[in-house]
């Protein structure tokens, strides 16, 4: 018994002066640091869940920029990672050396979580060669093709808004475009039409893909600091009852393709395609690298559409000028386009796109994006080496609403985007989709799906914000990308 306490308590004393050792790494290079806690470092609690990880960071980065820091230093567990609060250096971590700065800090495990490798979390030349191959699905042409689908999926909306108009109720805004997106993005993904009840299997799935709880928050801790431990272990980022579903979805709709000789001309299809390629090549591209890619695109595709949705119609519904001065526009465009909802009108809306670019920067879905040091770097306006393995982190909210870049950050401005005064901003200050090589491949079929969908809505409706919205909004402490507590509820009017 003795020994067994001697033997813990000497394990205790080890991991003790490890930490101690690692925590000196910012102070012995003279950068500043935000005290680190054990055994956490400066993640919150993921036990306690009191905290969103993301608000942290926030705070973080507004507490240094008032001390005049244009970096400093953190720890995720132990392992030291620099922030960068000016945007000079934004640019250069994220584009200018892009070379040592080309890894994502994502966890994933190809072999025991195969849907976990997709495009965001791959890294080195397996990245490189699918970001090349898949690149062109997401051009302007393919993305015409597809706009007819987010006509199609425009009763979901009205179902529910003549619903709530009819009887005088307020409805959850995320809700309705959460099947909205839904809808959207499954047809355009995996090429199916789907009915109630595969839709709330696509629900269930997606949810729990992304709850974060406590198992799964210390699983995305450890992985970030400790990836090869953690693959060893078999540790997984998505639940295995999920993952499956999704496997068994796609090896369904291509064996039903393959067999029938059926083309569709949507994401899916051009995996397939590009698997056909690879074979020839004398390369595999297996029914979980498809399925992979086919996961974010639905994933990342359908939360952070239906959250930008979300607090675009809030902000209209909360600021009349602003309904008012996009409702006209609205109603002016199509006016000119028979009242059609195309492609070519939707595109004509330049304050929609304002509207939806001011979304985007006050209520950005994603918190942050992380890059990796591949070889050593010599920071020279800090006069420090970045070790291969030192990490990044970019804090795209914490940016967004920084007053020494966007003045009255927390006002909804849509006049920031317009042409002229969007040529003044920094390109590296605005970062909703990331920046440099890897920037989000789904941009702009994003932008696309977010501004037909509040163009469909606007011309017939008119919103006021409903008490059950509980205001100022509070973040969710357990979620991977922005949402806050109780929900956004508006009232409509049918105009």
């Amino acid at each position: 018994m003795l020994l067994v306490v001697e033997f813990f308590i000497t394990v205790f004393l080890l991991v003790l002066a490890y930490y101690k050792y690692s925590f000196n790494h910012w102070s012995k290079l003279n950068v500043p640091y935000v005290l680190p806690t054990l055994p956490w470092g400066n993640y919150p609690n993921p036990i306690l869940r009191k905290e969103n990880w993301g608000e942290v960071a926030i705070r973080m980065y507004h507490d240094m920029k008032k001390k005049g820091h244009k970096y400093f230093g953190i720890y995720l567990f132990s392992q030291p990672c620099l922030v960068p609060t000016d945007p000079k250096y934004v640019r250069l971590f994220l584009a200018k050396e892009f070379t040592h700065f080309n890894f994502r800090n994502f966890y994933y495990n190809e072999k025991d979580d195969p849907v976990s490798a997709h495009l965001i979390s791959l890294n080195g030349d397996k990245w490189r060669k699918l970001r090349t191959k898949m690149t062109p699905i997401f051009t302007t042409g393919k993305i015409k093709t597809v706009f007819k689908v987010f006509v199609e999926c425009e009763k979901v909306l009205e179902q529910t808004l003549s619903h709530h108009s009819e009887k005088g109720t307020a409805f959850d805004v995320k809700d309705m475009f959460a099947s909205f997106s839904s809808d959207v993005i499954v047809n355009c993904a995996f090429g199916l039409e789907v009915d109630m009840f595969r839709k709330n299997e696509f629900s269930k799935h997606t949810k729990k893909a992304m709850n974060f709880d406590m198992a799964r928050c210390i699983v995305m801790y450890l992985g970030a600091a400790f990836p090869q431990f953690c693959r060893m272990l078999g540790f997984r980022q998505i639940a295995k009852s999920s993952g499956d579903f999704f496997i068994e979805v796609v090896a369904n709709t291509v064996n039903y393709r393959e067999k029938n000789s059926f083309i569709r001309n949507d994401f899916l299809q051009l995996l397939i395609n590009l698997r056909d390629q690879k074979r020839k090549d004398g390369e595999d591209f297996t029914i979980g690298e498809i399925t992979a890619q086919c996961f974010i695109f639905f994933l990342a595709g359908f939360e952070t559409s239906a959250a930008t949705m979300t607090f675009a119609l809030y902000e209209i519904a909360a600021n009349p000028e602003v309904y008012e001065k996009l409702s006209q526009e609205v109603r002016t465009v199509l006016a000119k386009h028979n009242g059609e909802v195309s492609y070519e009108a939707i595109k004509e809306m330049s304050y929609l796109e304002q509207v939806v670019l001011e979304t985007l920067r006050l209520h950005a879905p994603v918190y942050s994006v992380s890059r990796m040091c591949t070889k050593d770097y010599y920071f020279e306006d800090g006069d420090i080496t970045l070790k291969k393995g030192s990490s990044i982190l970019v804090p795209i909210r914490a940016i967004h609403t920084d007053p020494y870049i966007h003045p009255e950050p927390m006002k909804f401005k849509p006049e920031r985007f317009h042409p002229t005064n969007r040529q003044k901003m920094d390109q590296y200050s605005y970062l909703p989709f990331g920046e440099g090589p890897r920037i989000c491949i789904g941009q702009r079929f994003a932008i696309m799906e977010i501004k037909t969908a509040l163009a469909m809505v606007i011309r017939n409706y008119k919103f006021s914000v409903s008490p059950r919205t509980i205001l100022p909004f509070k973040p969710i402490p357990t979620t991977l990308l922005h949402d806050v507590q109780g929900g956004v509820w508006l009232n409509c009017q049918k105009v």
